[in-house]
């Protein structure tokens, strides 16, 4: 098992706060806190929850992220079209 320190690095660095953790583990936002802080830990189910919970924000972000410059692109590449086509037909 990862140490409270281990869990909130991961956490951090995959950019997940404590309340979605919390939310999926149906406890409290200072629970994780205290989790992370080694002052409270986790048993085997929670950690396990813990891990998924982790896994399923950090990749549903990653997909949104990766969905809005899919979404950012083209409109650029339509912006490019509309200038073009209102230019010819200034002409």
């Amino acid at each position: 098992m990862l140490s409270g320190f281990q869990l909130k690095m991961l956490r951090v660095k995959k950019k997940v706060n404590q309340t979605k953790i919390a939310d999926d583990l149906g406890v409290t936002r200072p629970f994780i806190s205290m989790i992370e802080n080694e002052v409270r830990y986790l048993n085997e189910e929670q950690y396990k929850q813990y891990l998924n919970s982790l896994y399923k924000h950090a990749y549903a972000e990653e997909e949104a992220t990766e969905e809005t410059k899919e979404i950012e692109q083209i409109e650029n590449d339509t912006d490019k079209k509309v200038k073009k086509t209102s230019k010819k037909s200034k002409k």
